[in-house]
């Protein structure tokens, strides 16, 4: 799990509250192509919701998921999820290329969606699902880790929101990944399917910048991104770069790649700098290394000085509840109707411009 950060599995000492009894709230999942599936799962399943079925047909995924899940119903296709109206929520962790048509819908079936990363790789599918959104009035969220079941980021926005670095002026997001390319699909090295390095791992950076700057929308002022050690895949891209500017004016910069050595014990040394006028943040999501190989650091500098943290079993993962909550009343308490797909949005918009610099 420290190696291949598809099959972590983030956990916390601190107890989840049950917000729904057994069998009142019932959850399916569609597709099982990424690891981020299980995190999505043991979240929900901690608030009380009930897993009832899924749909995969990759014979030995299935088979593992099963072992997992013994009690959970294996459906032989996704229309069967669509048509069960005891379903409420469904995980959708199909194919990127594909995940935001099954998106539409399922919210026109009338299920809340938790899809994964990327929700959406093209523009018209964000179109789409904005749609699809605006008709329906229902709730659509993308799984964004690092801000719902990571503490250690967790932590550092909310010394954001009490003030403790005073208005934020600007954000640096770092999201290094080990490639682990012989476990890979074949498709995750087609961008056109998998979506590029920009909207595969750097929408969590942009979903960041916009909530450690508290924007719900920024312009991408420049975008970048290249294959330079992977030939083998031309349409692959294995770093990339973005300025983004917020609508409040607050500037951010981006970097993602894939070029995590094997030396390290953790698939990325990911980092997030925030500076205010009063102060700074620097977040270790995964590692402080040669120090501690632990998760979650967090240092601050502010007027009273220097302060170190490490934020594991501290925050605990409210947002599930507080989503299930929101599926079950109509309300939007954990995350507003449309801070996942903006994020995910520029993410795509920035793609767009990165490939057009390599025109």
């Amino acid at each position: 799990m420290k190696s291949d950060g598809r099959s972590f599995l983030p956990s916390s000492d601190v107890k989840t509250e049950k917000v729904v009894e057994p069998g009142q709230f019932c959850f399916a999942v569609a597709g099982l192509v990424h690891g981020h599936v299980f995190g999505m799962i043991s979240g929900l399943l901690d608030c009380g919701a009930t897993l009832v079925s899924f749909f995969d047909e990759n014979e030995d995924v299935a088979r593992d998921f099963m072992s997992r899940y013994p009690e959970v119903k294996r459906v032989s296709s996704l229309d069967d999820i669509c048509n069960d109206s005891d379903i409420r929520l469904v995980v959708n962790c199909i194919r990127p290329d594909v995940r935001a048509e099954l998106s539409v819908s399922l919210l026109k079936s009338g299920k809340a969606v938790f899809s994964d990363k990327p929700g959406f790789i093209t523009i018209d599918q964000f179109y789409a699902i904005d749609t699809a959104i605006n008709e329906t009035r229902g709730h659509y969220c993308i799984y964004f880790s690092e801000r719902f079941h990571a503490e250690g980021p967790m932590l550092a926005q909310r010394f954001i929101d009490e003030g403790r670095i005073g208005k934020v002026n600007h954000y640096i997001g770092t999201g290094p990944h080990r490639l682990n390319a012989p476990t890979r699909p074949w498709w995750f090295f087609e961008s056109r399917i998998n979506g590029s390095i920009i909207i595969d791992l750097g929408c969590h950076l942009v979903e960041q910048f916009l909530s450690n700057t508290s924007n719900r929308n920024a312009s991408v002022v420049y975008a970048s991104m290249s294959n330079r050690s992977n030939s083998e895949h031309p349409d692959f891209f294995d770093t990339g770069d973005i300025v983004l500017r917020g609508d409040n004016g607050v500037e951010g910069y981006i970097h993602v790649d894939w070029y995590t050595p094997d030396g390290l014990s953790s698939w990325g040394d990911g980092r997030t700098v925030i500076t205010g006028d009063k102060g700074y943040i620097e977040v270790r999501k995964y590692i402080d290394i040669t120090r501690d190989a632990r998760p979650n650091h967090v240092y601050l500098v502010d007027g009273e000085g220097e302060q170190y943290f490490n934020a594991s079993n501290t925050m605990g993962f409210p947002f599930f509840g507080k989503f299930v909550l929101d599926c079950l009343n109509g309300t939007f308490d954990a995350i507003g109707p449309k801070e996942c797909i903006n994020a995910m949005r520029i993410s795509v918009e920035a793609d767009a411009i990165a490939r057009k610099s390599l025109e």
